[in-house]
């Protein structure tokens, strides 16, 4: 029976979908109370970006994103109540070997008039695997304008999501950074947790 389920346990890790999964932190000042509903933002563009399709393919989606939870965007930092900037970057390499162990056996025997010995195993490491890693980070930061002119001190909130990957790009997984960062937007406080997102079959086939 205990076989049994552990083959069921194993079937049911290879058939499970496959997920996008990031690391999250955030940081937040806005008081747990304070609906978020009915706020204005406004997405700032860094300078030299202006023309950035990317930038803009993303900044579209932290707009849908806001608005899905009831924000209103303008495009004057004067009516806003967030200013809100995000940048997304690459690191690593970095490199892990595995080992996989084989246990061999050694036995001391006699004889005469009767056979007996004695045996021990011991691992020995025939082979090991190297990985490479890549770290895929996005950061969201949410200021008030207001304060942010005056220079006072003007954050009211941070995030940071991180992925990791085997592969060195990190455009394909920005989409879903965003959509990490999000999820259960805002976390009062601080908070660190993980972020378990399902693929859909295109973005499966895709791996990003």
């Amino acid at each position: 029976m205990r076989m049994v389920s552990l083959l069921l346990v194993l079937l049911c890790t290879a058939c499970a979908a496959p997920q996008f999964v990031a690391q999250v932190s955030s940081r937040s000042t806005l008081p747990a109370s304070c609906p978020v509903a009915g706020k204005r933002f406004m997405i700032e563009t860094p300078a030299g970006q202006e023309q950035s399709l990317a930038r803009r393919d993303y900044a579209a989606q932290v707009v849908r994103e806001l608005k899905a939870r009831g924000l209103t965007q303008v495009g004057d930092g004067q009516f806003a109540d967030w200013l809100v900037r995000f940048d997304w970057r690459l690191s690593g390499p970095v490199s892990t070997t595995t080992q996989f162990p084989v246990t061999t056996s050694v036995g001391i025997f006699g004889g005469g008039w009767s056979w007996g010995g004695i045996g021990m195993s011991f691992p020995i490491y025939p082979d090991a695997t190297q990985t490479v890693w890549y770290g895929r980070e996005l950061t969201l930061d949410i200021f008030d304008p207001q304060a942010l002119k005056a220079g006072q001190f003007a954050k009211l909130y941070e995030a940071r999501a991180v992925n990791t990957s085997t592969r060195n790009v990190i455009e394909p997984a920005v989409p879903w950074l965003i959509r990490a960062i999000f999820r259960d937007f805002p976390q009062p406080g601080a908070s660190r947790r993980e972020v378990a997102i399902p693929y859909d079959q295109p973005a499966a086939a895709s791996n990003p």
